[in-house]
């Protein structure tokens, strides 16, 4: 795929860039000095270009769940909170990986890739289609590594006539970008308690798995997630593939802990799978073992990445007392209908 040419909203670009390092504003250009040594700057143009949307983790990242998985991962790397694209965002925002202080090419990426996904939309998924036809197998994609923006929403008209009178004898097609490739498979987190509800009752594109991420902040959210739960939801889940996939962040102790008790929490709590999600970031292979209805995400909490702390933050991460108390309740709210 070649270049895409891309036009920058100076403006908005300045104060998000702002955090970054000192900026240098004209009216065709921004540039950002970074404070180092050398005093590099990195430049953004009104009129600017990039080569591709889609990073492959594997050449990429330094993340380890991405660098370990057995599957090529690719993920949309748009910038977190340019505009508005995680609305249900909590304290995680204040130690977001996206938000990469030490990176500006990446950071000045993000911004170029938000704004053709904000002003051009047609270009956008034309680009986006265009890289995953040329994918090859063992691929899946996720396309909210920064984001949460409900994809399935997101509907891309396959034919589009200059001509008046053929567009109106034209049949449109709201098709979303899960029903263009139906063969490669996608996952995402979300923090959208009404997105994950309509993936649990099946409502979803049958290609697209969502684990929901829970976060202190919202934990009305949460419950309102759990109270959800019922009869219905819980056949819903038996039959089909999807599953109550929520991740939580803990304390690398807490995690150990709990996988060693791995055993015996499944046996006491039979609807729930104990999963260490820091292994691989493809949320679909927690799938594998359709028998639990719940899968307990367990992810390490890292005080280094994102905004740089001077002591760790509880309201970041659950005790162990918290999270065991969330599994019981899980578990409790699924027995209700298994009776298992």
């Amino acid at each position: 795929m070649g270049k895409v040419n891309v036009k920058i909203n100076i403006n908005r670009a300045e104060k998000y860039l702002q955090r970054y390092g000192k900026v240098i504003k004209n009216n065709k250009t921004l540039k950002l000095r970074k404070k180092t040594k050398l005093n590099e700057y990195f430049e953004l143009k009104l009129n600017d270009s990039f080569s591709c949307l889609l990073t492959d983790t594997k050449k990429n990242s330094i993340n380890k769940r991405f660098l370990s998985s057995s599957v090529k991962i690719l993920t949309l790397n748009l910038a977190p909170y340019y505009y508005n694209f995680c609305p249900k965002a909590g304290n995680c925002q204040d130690v977001c990986i996206g938000i990469d202080y030490h990176a500006p090419k990446n950071i000045i990426a993000q911004i170029k890739r938000s704004e053709l996904f904000i002003n051009d939309k047609e270009m956008f998924f034309n680009n986006l289609i265009c890289q995953l036809k040329n994918e090859t197998n063992n691929v899946v994609v996720r396309l909210n590594n920064y984001s949460d923006i409900a994809w399935e929403n997101e509907k891309i008209f396959k034919h589009k006539y200059t001509n008046n009178f053929l567009q109106k004898l034209s049949v449109k097609s709201d098709d979303n970008i899960f029903s263009y490739f139906p063969e490669i498979l996608f996952y995402d987190y979300t923090k959208i308690p009404e997105r994950f509800k309509n993936y649990l009752k099946g409502n979803f594109p049958r290609n697209y798995f969502l684990t929901y991420s829970y976060d202190k902040k919202n934990d009305k959210d949460y419950q309102s997630l759990i109270n959800s739960v019922n009869e219905e939801m819980v056949e819903t889940l038996q039959e089909d593939t999807q599953k109550f996939s929520i991740a939580f962040i803990v304390k690398s102790e807490c995690k150990k802990k709990l996988l060693e008790e791995k055993a015996d929490l499944e046996q006491d709590y039979k609807n729930i799978e104990l999963i260490n999600g820091d292994k691989d970031d493809c949320r679909i292979f927690d799938l594998q073992n359709q028998d639990r209805l719940a899968k307990i995400v367990l992810l390490e909490y890292n005080a280094k990445t994102g905004i740089k702390k001077n002591k760790e933050d509880k309201k970041y991460y659950l005790k162990y007392d918290e999270i065991k108390e969330k599994i019981e309740e899980i578990n409790k709210k699924f027995k209700k209908y298994t009776g298992k």
